[in-house]
């Protein structure tokens, strides 16, 4: 039987900029409302802190607490679901760096999964991405 935990962070509601369009304008469009989910398996001694948003500077301390109210134990495994983020910049590098030697430390195991194409460039570019054990 899995635990459910919500956090989460309402979006500001101001557009920003995501590109241009044909014309060369620039096209305005709302930012994708942040959420951080933690589904709690018991029996496996496993969970899974799902992401959805923008990982970014405002966002990244949400996460990190996420991660302290599991309170992950030696030998546990906690997967980041990044199916569902918009934008990962160098701030959820930094988180995810954090996450990786604070597992390490506490002799947990830190997994990702569903890390979206530009999360995965950030990775490659940064020369991380094998740092990273993977579920998909």
């Amino acid at each position: 039987m899995a635990t459910r935990f919500a956090f989460s962070t309402p979006c500001s509601g101001e557009p920003i900029v995501m590109g241009s369009d044909p014309n060369g304008d620039q096209t305005m469009l709302p930012r994708t409302p942040f959420a951080v989910d933690i589904d709690i398996d018991r029996h496996s001694r496993g969970a899974v802190v799902s992401v959805t948003g923008d990982l970014d500077l405002e966002s990244c301390g949400h996460v990190s607490e996420a991660v302290d109210a599991l309170a992950p134990q030696s030998g546990q495994t906690v997967t980041l679901d990044l199916t569902a983020v918009t934008f990962m910049g160098t701030e959820g590098l930094h988180l995810l760096l954090g996450l990786r030697d604070r597992a390490r430390a506490e002799r947990w195991v830190l997994r990702l999964s569903g890390v979206p194409p530009m999360g995965r460039r950030v990775l490659e570019l940064t020369g991380m991405r094998h740092l990273f054990a993977e579920n998909d």
